[in-house]
């Protein structure tokens, strides 16, 4: 293994055996103190005001310790801002293969079809726009055009969908 790590196996011995550095153990103590703050504010207290706490507590620790350790411990205080995420990513292992393989030229006409959803925001609410690249002219549909409405979007994609799968 030593080798492997290209060190001498005196100083992976040392390192092994040494014990925990200051910090660490001040900031196993910090994290304890940071996570009985945050769950007695109910989650609302952020960086600041943990800091603050802590400091009137008699705790003498910088702001950005506090900061460094909340994100490590994974908490946020809570915000008033809305936050919308249009999508949640599933986990790495639930997520389907890549087919595509962010090559999105297809080999021959009719073999790659790829939609692209596009969300914006407006006053009314979100407006959602579906773009299909490689998809070839159905329905009367030229393809700089592209269609006209997501209605017929949806129609055209899954017809292109079904003629594709016909082919293969």
């Amino acid at each position: 293994m030593n080798r492997t790590l290209a060190i001498a196996p005196s100083s992976y011995d040392a390192a092994k055996t040494r014990p925990p550095s200051a910090r660490v153990v001040r900031d196993e103590a910090l994290s304890g103190d940071i996570s009985r703050i945050h769950a007695e504010q109910f989650g609302a207290y952020g960086v600041r005001k943990a800091w603050r706490v802590l400091r009137r507590e008699g705790v003498e620790v910088g702001r950005d310790r506090v900061g460094r350790l909340m994100r490590a411990l994974g908490l946020a205080g809570a915000t008033r801002t809305k936050r919308i995420r249009m999508t949640r990513p599933a986990p790495i292992s639930q997520r389907p293969a890549e087919l595509v393989e962010r090559v999105f030229r297809a080999p021959a006409p009719n073999r790659l079809c790829v939609a692209h959803l596009t969300y914006v925001w407006t006053r009314a609410g979100f407006v959602c726009r579906l773009s299909l690249s490689g998809w070839a002219p159905i329905n009367g549909y030229s393809t700089d055009e592209g269609p006209p409405n997501s209605l017929d979007g949806d129609r055209t994609c899954s017809s292109f969908l079904r003629q594709v799968g016909q082919e293969l």
